[in-house]
């Protein structure tokens, strides 16, 4: 759900995953850093991330997970250094987890500079234009279809 924090996500997790038989579950969320005094740290947000994790093993033992990490973007590029940070702590709980995977997307939104395509997103340059999403769900899908077998 969107505007969502992985605070949020554990507060609603019995409700939002147990009831529900997935074949594949699919996180991502890009509040935790943006910049404001409310943001956590790179280690609270794995933390949650891993307590996220936690809850959905209960019910979904065997089930995939996919984090998609997050996306650079103009917005919050002042807070990037700690988005990475919280990306690789994330990526790391991943590879050490079970059938549970993370989603690269920074370098398909990074332009040869190293500085995020505004052109794939709208005028807030926060939230993905039309040409953005193409690109984010060929991502997506790919990474699911190595896993799920499409």
């Amino acid at each position: 759900f969107g505007g969502s924090h992985l605070y949020d996500l554990l507060v609603y997790a019995d409700r939002i995953f147990k009831p529900h038989k997935c074949r594949a579950i699919v996180l991502f969320v890009a509040n935790d850093i943006s910049g404001s005094d409310q943001d956590k740290s790179p280690q609270e947000v794995a933390r949650l991330f891993k307590y996220l994790l936690k809850n959905i093993r209960k019910s979904h033992p065997e089930t995939p997970v996919f984090w998609i990490e997050v996306t650079p973007t103009s917005s919050r590029w002042s807070v990037w250094p700690e988005i990475q940070e919280s990306t690789k702590l994330i990526r790391e709980l991943c590879e050490a987890s079970k059938n549970t995977y993370s989603i690269k997307t920074d370098f398909a939104f990074l332009n040869e500079s190293g500085k995020p395509r505004d052109e794939l997103f709208v005028d807030d340059k926060l939230h993905l234009n039309e040409k953005g999403y193409e690109i984010w769900n060929d991502l997506i899908k790919k990474e699911l279809n190595k896993v799920l077998g499409e």
